[in-house]
């Protein structure tokens, strides 16, 4: 008795991928490999491998006499840039005189299709929120380049969404200021617009943190603490401006990100503003310096009853995407909230990172530190 699987080519616009088969000799399995092709090749294919199949079925009683189960849904393909593999199984649901019920499993070759999605974005000053006009952003990985125009906008018609597990890198780069690089961009449909903040080349003794974020809770607040010094808005005891008496340092909150709306957003709120704080005349006498981030909403309104009405503005910080940018001399570091560094007890507050101003090292916080 003959038994075997039919060989298809599938082109499929939902799983993005163009897929090949062909059967083993095992009745019970089809998993020979094809090579990589066009979809040309692979059609060609299929129209010779359905007239062997049609032949295949009229000459075997297995098929007439077993009862076989619907396939399952295909797999995904097991490889997200090159050619893979993905499978499908059935089941015998009554295997009638002969127990040799043909193919009960498939692989198929499947060749994933890159998937095209539009990026836009802005490029501002840090310190001022001002658009940067003539900077030039860049995706070195897929060979595209854009220039900003008099609002510091930027755009990008078709750039390939990232696989599964992968990451990309965007620079910016404009006259006066230091360049800018995002080592683990995420590109997917309908992600939002990226806003990309850069600041001027630091001097001896100076840093500047950067805090932007993407999501809810709406109004987080970039605290910094060293000596004497609590900089932060809107928070008892903390100021905008302070200097350190022993050892001179001073720290600036440049922008506060307040919760406010924007006519650009659609009724949504805008965080296209980051919060930035700049830190001079850092030295060996100005002691650990520590940034945290808190959620200003949790904590001006610090009752249940309130986070249970205001779910969103209570959320956790870090469903906030918040991403923390320093810059000091020699140091070009970016920290995730949620990812690097550690919460508070209470969820109120994260602290990210420290700065030793003897060494000039920025360390991420971690559990029992020091950084609390």
């Amino acid at each position: 008795m003959r038994t075997g699987c039919v060989l298809a080519v599938l082109i499929s616009g939902a799983s993005a991928e163009i897929s090949g088969r062909v059967a083993e000799s095992s009745p019970h399995a089809c998993q020979a490999e094809m090579p990589p092709g066009d979809a040309t090749t692979l059609l060609q294919q299929r129209n010779m491998k359905v007239v062997e199949h049609a032949e295949m079925e009229s000459s075997s009683p297995c098929v007439e006499k077993c009862k076989l189960s619907e396939w399952s849904a295909w797999t995904g393909c097991s490889s997200t840039t090159e050619a893979g593999t993905r499978t499908r199984s059935r089941t015998v649901l009554s295997p009638g005189e002969d127990t040799k019920c043909g193919c009960l499993q498939e692989a198929e070759t499947c060749f994933p299709v890159k998937v095209q999605t539009v990026l836009s974005g802005t490029v501002k000053d840090a310190k001022t929120n001002s658009p940067i006009e003539g900077a030039t952003v860049e995706i070195p990985s897929q060979g595209l380049q854009t220039t900003t125009g008099p609002d510091g906008d930027f755009h990008f018609a078709k750039v390939a969404v990232t696989p599964v597990g992968g990451a990309e890198v965007l620079t910016a780069k404009a006259n006066t200021y230091a360049d800018y690089k995002m080592d683990a961009l995420f590109i997917s449909e309908g992600m939002s617009e990226l806003s990309i903040k850069m600041v001027k080349p630091t001097k001896p003794g100076e840093w500047t943190i950067v805090m932007t974020w993407e999501k809810q809770p709406v109004d987080l607040d970039s605290t910094t603490i060293f000596g004497k010094c609590l900089v932060a808005p809107d928070l008892d005891g903390a100021t905008k401006s302070c200097t350190d008496d022993a050892s001179k340092t001073t720290a600036n909150l440049d922008i506060d990100n307040q919760n406010k709306m924007s006519p650009h957003t659609s009724g949504r709120f805008a965080f296209d503003k980051p919060e930035t704080t700049t830190l001079t005349n850092v030295n060996g006498l100005t002691g650990p310096i520590v940034f945290r981030v808190d959620n200003w909403e949790r904590i001006s309104n610090p009752t249940q009853s309130y986070c249970e009405e205001n779910e969103p503005k209570c959320a956790p910080i870090a469903d906030s995407k918040a991403k923390v940018e320093v810059h000091g001399p020699d140091v070009e570091k970016t920290y995730t909230v949620g990812k690097d560094g550690v919460a508070s007890e209470d969820g109120k507050k994260w602290f990210v990172f420290s700065i030793d101003p003897k060494s000039g090292v920025a360390s991420p916080c971690q559990p029992g530190g020091g950084c609390e």
